[in-house]
């Protein structure tokens, strides 16, 4: 996942699960306070 969203956390790991996917690695490409604080609650 690239540069995850925390206020859009929950919405995209329920959306991996509903496709039966696995994450594997979630990056930021670039620092904002919200993708950093996205990429830790994906943990």
């Amino acid at each position: 996942m690239i540069d995850p969203v925390d206020k859009m956390v929950d919405r995209d790991l329920k959306l991996i699960k509903e496709l039966g996917l696995k994450l594997i690695y979630a990056m930021n490409t670039h620092c904002h306070a919200d993708h950093v604080t996205g990429t830790g609650l994906i943990k």
